[in-house]
């Protein structure tokens, strides 16, 4: 028992000299009774590797660096989706991604400002132009719409942006610049001035539906590129009630599976997929008897 004993003792003193160690999930509520009274508190506590898990409710930004600045190596993710997570802060950024190596935002609502106030970034991922790029992933959030600049602002990382429902309200829907690689794919980004603006950069650019933008496919990229066979379009990805907050999509948008308006196997498009039904007529979309009617006066 004795030999065992050390044994075990001899263990674990190499697994520490190791550095060794199991990655650590915290968990944060509205209430500020989780392992952190804030998002932001959570983040500063985490390590490489840990997960900052977000309970269902409203987050507000202090200050103009908004909600949360992200530690190196931690992931963002709320628990229960965009529907029941919001992050807000009425003036600057609300969420930064600053010269980190990897970093992960999934599972928010993340609305612009109010008419008073205004977001320079919604989402702003800076780096410095360090080799490797950065793995950065931002996927299913909806961000606006609002008094915005940008939605995203991507800057010099080679990772992901992905699954993202992009409402607009200012300037940018995705700004991407000095980007070495990367892919912005099954996103929608309608309401900007400019659906997609990319400078300076390679990135694939992949079945997304940029439509109801000033400029959607600004810079030459255009909605389908046959020699690319990107799969983006320009198409309305019928929200069911927009009015009233609710951006899942209706049973005949282009977005869902199946539907894609010629003929790619892109999936899904957006953060939300089907939420409602309805019937067409003469290639309209009606969800009311009254709407129906409409149609024959």
């Amino acid at each position: 028992m004795r030999f065992k004993a050390i044994g075990f003792l001899t263990l674990a003193l190499l697994l520490a000299c190791t550095g060794e160690s199991h990655a650590r999930t915290w968990y944060v509520t509205e209430d500020g009774m989780g392992d952190a009274p804030t998002i932001q508190a959570a983040m500063d506590s985490a390590a490489y590797g840990d997960t900052v898990l977000v309970g269902p409710g409203t987050y507000e930004g202090v200050g103009y660096e908004g909600v949360v600045v992200f530690a190196d190596g931690v992931s963002l993710i709320s628990e229960m989706g965009p529907q029941h997570t919001v992050l807000r802060s009425d003036w600057g950024d609300v969420v930064t991604i600053r010269n980190v190596t990897f970093a992960r935002l999934e599972g928010f609502r993340i609305p612009g400002a109010t008419p008073a106030t205004w977001n320079e970034h919604v989402v702003n991922s800076l780096s410095s132009g360090s080799v490797p790029a950065p793995e950065i992933i931002i996927c299913n959030n909806i961000i606006g719409p609002g008094n915005i600049d940008y939605c995203i602002h991507a800057t010099y990382f080679d990772g992901e942006i992905w699954g993202n429902t992009l409402l607009g309200g200012g300037g940018f829907g995705l700004f991407m610049e000095q980007m070495c690689g990367g892919s912005f794919h099954n996103n929608i980004s309608t309401g900007s001035h400019y659906g997609v603006f990319i400078h300076d950069s390679w990135t694939s650019v992949d079945c997304n539906d940029i439509w109801g933008n000033y400029e959607d496919f600004p810079q030459g990229i255009i909605p389908w590129d046959p020699p690319d066979n990107s799969g983006n379009f320009s198409e309305d990805p019928l929200f069911c009630d927009p009015d009233n907050g609710d951006y899942s999509l209706n049973s005949c948008s282009p977005c869902l599976p199946g539907n894609h308006p010629i003929g790619f196997d892109c999936g899904l498009i957006g953060a939300f997929g089907e939420g409602c039904s309805s019937t067409r007529i003469g290639g309209a979309s009606t969800d009311t008897w009254g709407a129906v009617k409409a149609l024959y006066r």
